[in-house]
């Protein structure tokens, strides 16, 4: 018999095919929310995000990446990048793609893309492959982050750096010049208070200072024209790069500053030179206006107490003739009167004679202080004897009167043609330094030398004294109007000479007088 066939099978296939349905339903569900949270997620990323399969085809992109090329999602789906991009960028993108499929690396680089509105946009790019079941290539994910404001900032930023580069350079260059204008106006200022000086050192010196104030200096040639005189740098050449300042004096030009570049130099702001040199050789020529007053000043000075020492000697000598002259001979003829006044008289009071040495004896000390005075006010012989035969006469006087073993030497001075005008005033610059000793140095021994070394007449006087300290002593010959060392340097600025006094407390003084020899 047969068996009827059982329905419970298909029965069965139907149920596991509904289950089936309904899980496929569930993933599909499942793959569709993953999907819509990929879209979404994609959409929310900032950056622009594309799809590419393994042919090098757009599968799509998110909302940043349509935005900034101007295109949507379906208009991209299945083009190439030849169809997208210029071609300048396509063949970049297109060669970069097949590279990170072929070594299945993550890829990054920097490149340019074009936005909608045709600008190029500086982007770093970031790309990496999906794989299939099998692990190859399925196609590749792409991102890439807008730079350009960054490298726009980096640009501005190199550029304020290159900026502030050159501007403190020239600001460098600029306090460099200043600084080499200040040294030399200092320095010309420090050379205009340097004792000693002639005029015509003092402007030599101005004028060799200028050169390195200028911005070249090795190319820098300078001169001074002064009354007539010219004043050159070693290296002076006269072209057409100059620039010069008028000397004035009382509304008069005097002379003229004049600087020069030896070759041609880039344009500035007077030609070849800049604002500031203007000034400085404007302070230059001002500076040498108040160094010639100032030296017009010092020579008439010297020349009036020149004058008023001259007329002062004049006097003296003129006073110690008359008392030589006059009043001695008188006192002596008086005291050959008194002496022969009772020689003819036999009987004479006896308390009468007694009185007459004693009046013998005034009138012969009183000789004797007229002499003394006569000399002092001008020593007898100097212009006969000479100055070291006078001055040897003084140094024994001295000697003997002040109990001090003062010794004097001489070389070549007697052969010399020495006007009375040197010899006075040499002879009144070692009276009164003995008179320095004599009051202040309790000195044993004193050694003067006098010496004519051509062209230079040189006189040293030394002591074994108790010195003293220089710079107060001439605060206080200041202060209290002692005119000794002030006269000894007069009389030796009048002869166009120095003195260099050198001292120490318990080890004696030493006087250095040096002045040139005039021939007669």
């Amino acid at each position: 018999m047969c068996e009827k066939p059982t329905r419970k099978r298909p029965r069965s296939k139907l149920k596991k095919l509904e289950a089936e349905i309904e899980r496929l339903q569930d993933v599909e569900a499942e793959l569709k929310r993953s999907l819509q949270f990929t879209e979404s997620l994609l959409s929310a990323v900032p950056i622009p995000v594309f799809f590419k399969d393994a042919e090098g085809r757009y599968l799509g992109c998110n909302r940043a990446f349509t935005e900034i090329i101007g295109v949507t999602p379906d208009e991209i789906k299945g083009k190439k990048v030849y169809e997208l991009w210029p071609s300048e960028h396509a063949e970049m993108y297109h060669q970069k793609d097949l590279e990170v499929m072929d070594n299945l690396e993550h890829q990054t680089y920097e490149f340019v893309v074009k936005d909608k509105n045709g600008t190029n946009r500086s982007v770093i790019f970031n790309k990496d492959v999906f794989l299939d079941e099998k692990g190859n290539a399925n196609g590749l994910v792409g991102s890439f982050v807008d730079i350009t404001e960054r490298k726009q900032a980096e640009e501005k930023l190199r550029e304020s750096e290159a900026f502030l580069k050159e501007l403190n350079e020239t600001l460098e260059e600029r306090v460099k010049e200043r600084v080499k204008e200040l040294n030399c106006l200092y320095l010309i200022s420090a050379l205009g208070n340097k004792p000693h000086v002639s005029l015509a050192e003092n402007i030599q010196g101005v004028v060799n200072l200028i050169p390195p104030a200028w911005q070249y200096p090795d190319m820098t040639c300078s001169r001074i024209i002064l009354e007539g005189k010219e004043f050159r740098t070693p290296n002076f050449k006269e072209t057409s790069w100059k620039q010069s300042s008028e000397i004035i004096l009382n509304h008069e030009q005097i002379g003229l500053v004049e600087v020069f570049y030896l070759k041609e130099m880039p344009q500035r702001d007077e030609g070849p030179f800049v604002a500031e040199e203007r000034l400085l050789i404007e302070a230059i020529a001002e500076h040498v206006t108040r160094n010639v007053e100032r030296h017009r000043s010092e020579e008439s000075i010297k020349s009036l107490s020149g004058e008023l020492i001259r007329i002062q000697e004049s006097e003296r000598h003129r006073i110690s003739r008359d008392l030589h002259d006059k009043v001695a001979q008188d006192l002596a003829s008086l005291k050959i009167a008194i002496e022969t006044l009772f020689r003819d008289i036999p009987a004479i009071v006896q308390s009468q004679a007694l009185k007459v040495p004693k009046i013998l004896q005034i009138l012969e000390e009183s000789l004797r202080s007229v002499r003394k005075i006569s000399y002092d006010l001008h020593p007898a012989g100097l212009d006969e004897m000479g100055i070291a035969v006078a001055l040897e006469m003084l140094c024994n006087e001295y000697s003997e009167n002040q109990a001090i073993d003062i010794g004097f030497h001489s070389a070549g001075v007697e052969k010399l043609k020495i006007d009375s005008n040197t010899q006075i005033n040499l002879y009144r610059i070692v009276q009164e330094g003995l008179n320095n000793i004599c009051r202040h140095a309790a000195a044993k021994n004193v050694s003067i030398k006098l010496v004519a070394a051509y062209p230079n007449i040189i006189l040293r006087m030394e002591d074994d004294g108790k010195g003293f300290e220089i710079g107060r002593r001439m605060r206080e010959t200041v202060l209290e109007k002692r005119m000794g060392l002030m006269s000894m340097r007069e009389r030796a600025n009048l002869l166009g000479g120095k003195v260099r006094i050198t001292s120490k407390k318990g080890k004696g003084t030493k006087v250095v007088v040096k002045f040139p020899y005039q021939k007669k």
